[in-house]
């Protein structure tokens, strides 16, 4: 929680840092509000559609709200932009593969 509170501080100061909104979305779903996390990476790719690593996350965190279907369109989304990323490649391959488990 600290750390979230230290990243919402950073981008008061400065919003447009993405690299920090996208550490503040982290930290929000490791702080089991996911919720808010899905609305940081929403707003970073609002303002910058090629921000792919947010594209990840954003799969991600839809994933471990049970939003398997919106989690792979952004996964898919991203390897459209980017064929190379193999963390979304990874996380694609898992929901098609089992579709039971979730990241941890």
């Amino acid at each position: 929680r600290e750390a979230v509170d230290a990243y919402r501080k950073a981008l008061d100061l400065c919003p447009e840092f993405h690299d920090i909104r996208q550490r503040l979305g982290l930290a929000l779903r490791e702080a089991g509000l996911p919720a808010q996390a899905l609305r940081e990476f929403q707003k970073i790719l609002a303002a910058s559609p090629d921000a792919l690593g947010a594209g990840v996350q954003l799969g991600l965190t839809c994933y471990t709200l049970g939003r398997t279907e919106e989690a792979r369109r952004e996964w898919q989304r991203v390897l459209a932009r980017d064929p190379a990323r193999e963390d979304a490649r990874r996380y694609l391959r898992m929901v098609q593969g089992s579709g039971a488990s979730r990241p941890a």
